[in-house]
């Protein structure tokens, strides 16, 4: 037994050496067999079963313990090197049996598993060859790749947990679907170091607006929406926007103002028993397109063939065509065989009115109210007052 200042701090048994205190050196070669194994920690505990490798023990008699054995990789041989790896198996000790349980290895290229508590399972892995983290995955594809060990759970995946409180936001994979969830009531952002750009609250989405307050808000200086098609192949809808309500119910687009007043609408009215479209201005109907296809401006009077009419609550209304001064107007009345078989004209240049049948002029009003009558004129056929 070796002492300094007269305490026993070295000694030589049966069965090896005791150090008291701790030991510096420069390094540490530890042999063990089967029946003879090197233990450090409390002699008092039993490690029976723990049969290979470093046996760790605690410092109070609990009956748990722990041991390090050295896994083969390359059986040794005279002509190769020694390879191997590490694993750390827990240890329990309950008076009558052991209880090993296997929480760690190390391979020899430089792998490691971490397992659950049943040591059966390795529930984090790292690849050291591909320097990839997997968890729940023995073979990760990416950096870090997580595999849920059920398909229905908000907590499988990857969870954050906000410093102030207990508010989550869960990234997982749940019921078939890819999913960024958050506390309830907290939002969701998206947005780059410095600005964000896109939020989801309460089930709204906003772009430029951390407050949405329709299920899709967009807010900014200049706010442009864009739909594009480039499908050239077919002759189904490639661009544009469908609007779905019940039978009856409100639906199409409208226009506010900024203290949310409706400037403009279009779309179907509310309590339309069939379908019609109606424009809007200042919360009031101007026209309308009834499922007959009738065009009817200012009323709902349906005419009495199919075609335009135009309705006024005023002493006159009418139909104006606005022209260029040397321009013309016209009316033209056409079959699928010509399509301006007949026609009314108004030109500007010399203020005249011409009326045309089967293609050709008839009659010509000029601008001092002279009437040029083509063609043969009978006495039956033109009354003069």
């Amino acid at each position: 037994t070796l002492y300094h200042n007269n305490a026993a701090k070295l000694a030589t048994t049966s069965t090896g050496i005791d150090v008291s205190g701790t030991a510096t050196m420069d390094g540490l070669t530890v042999e063990g067999t089967a029946t003879t194994r090197p233990t450090i920690g409390n002699s008092d505990v039993n490690t029976s079963g723990l049969t290979t490798g470093l046996n760790f023990k605690p410092i109070s008699n609990i009956g748990d313990g722990a041991k390090l054995n050295v896994i083969s990789g390359l059986q040794p041989t005279v002509a190769s090197p020694y390879t191997a790896g590490f694993e750390f198996v827990t240890h329990d000790w309950n008076g009558t049996t052991n209880t090993q349980t296997k929480a760690l290895t190390i391979g020899a290229s430089g792998d490691i598993s971490f397992y659950d508590d049943t040591g059966t399972s390795q529930a984090l892995f790292w690849d050291a060859s591909a320097e990839r983290l997997g968890i729940g995955t023995t073979s990760p594809s990416s950096n870090l790749h997580i595999k849920t060990s059920v398909d229905n759970s908000l907590s499988q995946g990857l969870v954050i947990e906000r410093s102030a409180n207990t508010d989550k936001g869960y990234i997982n994979y749940q019921g078939g679907a890819f999913q960024f969830r958050s506390t309830v009531g907290d939002p969701i952002a998206f947005g780059d170091t410095s600005n964000e750009y896109v939020r989801i609250a309460n089930g709204n989405v906003g772009i430029g607006t951390t407050s949405p307050s329709e299920d899709f808000h967009i807010s900014g200086d200049t706010s442009v929406a864009l739909i594009e098609g480039t499908n050239t192949s077919t002759s189904g809808l490639v661009a544009g926007v469908k609007v779905k309500a019940q039978f009856y119910r409100r639906a199409g687009f409208s226009i506010l103002d900024e203290s949310d007043n409706e400037d403009f609408f279009i779309g179907r009215p509310y309590g339309a028993a069939l379908p019609v479209l109606v424009i809007n201005t200042d919360g009031s109907e101007r026209a309308r397109i009834d499922s007959s296809g009738n065009f009817m401006v200012g009323g709902t009077t349906t005419p009495d063939t199919n075609g335009i009419s135009i309705e006024t609550s005023a002493s006159s209304g009418g139909l104006s065509i606005i022209s260029p001064t040397t321009g013309r107007g016209d009316i033209f009345f056409g079959d699928t065989a010509d399509l301006n078989i007949g026609q009314i004209r108004y030109a500007h240049s010399d203020n005249s009115m011409t009326f045309r049948t089967n293609a050709a002029d008839r009659v010509v009003i000029d601008s001092s109210g002279n009437l040029d009558v083509s063609g043969t004129v009978t006495s039956d056929e033109l009354t003069v007052n």
